[in-house]
C-alpha cells in the first residue's frame, strides 16, 4: 500500500510523490492540525485494522493498538476528524473513540463510546452496539451511527437522542 501525495511541480499542476508504504490496502488517512498523518489499513490479515501515525515527512512515529491507546478493538474500519481537530477512530466490533489533543508532546485523552467501558465514561446506548462512524453537524452536535443512529452535544457531555429500529421507522 504505497500513499502518494500531490505537489507542485512548479509549473502549475501537479504530480503524485510518494509519501510512504503502509502495507496492506489504505483505507483512511487523515491529517492532524499538527501535520501528522494517521493511515489505517484494510490490508490483508497481518494489517487488517492497523493505524499507524507518521509526522508530515513520512516517519512512522507509533503503532496505535488497544495496549498503548485508548482503542477499544484491534480492527479499526474508519478514521475521522472534527472541526476541532480530534480524530475519531471507529470499531464495527468495540465502538468510536474520539482521540482529543493536537500537541503531540501531551498524552491525548480518549473518550470511548461503548458498552465495553464497564460505566466508566457514560454510554447511553447501551444493547445497541457498535458505533463505529461520526459526522459533526455545523451546530456542533456529533452524530454517531450503528445499530441505530445517536446525537451527542460535545459541550455538555450529553446524549441529545438515539433513534434505531424499536422506536423510530429505522431498520
Amino acid at each position: 500500500g504505497p500513499i502518494y501525495k500531490m505537489m507542485d511541480d512548479g509549473q502549475g499542476g501537479l504530480t503524485p510523490e510518494f509519501f510512504v508504504d503502509a502495507q496492506g490496502v489504505p483505507r483512511s488517512v487523515i491529517q492532524r492540525p499538527n501535520g501528522d498523518i494517521f493511515i489505517n489499513n484494510y490490508g490483508s490479515t497481518m494489517a487488517l485494522g492497523r493505524v499507524r501515525q507518521y509526522d508530515s515527512n513520512g516517519t512512522l512515529l507509533r503503532r496505535m493498538n488497544t495496549f498503548n491507546t485508548g482503542l477499544p478493538d484491534y480492527w479499526i474500519d474508519s478514521i475521522s476528524k472534527d472541526k476541532s481537530g480530534n480524530t475519531w477512530l471507529g470499531s464495527s466490533e468495540g465502538g468510536i473513540s474520539r482521540m482529543e489533543g493536537r500537541d503531540p508532546t501531551v498524552p491525548a485523552r480518549w473518550r470511548n463510546f461503548g458498552d465495553h467501558n464497564d460505566d466508566a465514561e457514560h454510554y447511553p446506548w447501551a444493547g445497541s452496539e457498535p458505533m463505529h462512524c461520526m459526522y459533526e453537524h455545523d451546530e456542533g452536535f456529533i452524530w454517531l451511527g450503528g445499530n441505530g443512529i445517536g446525537k451527542w452535544d460535545p459541550k455538555s457531555g450529553d446524549s441529545v437522542g438515539f433513534w434505531n429500529y424499536s422506536n423510530s421507522i429505522l431498520h
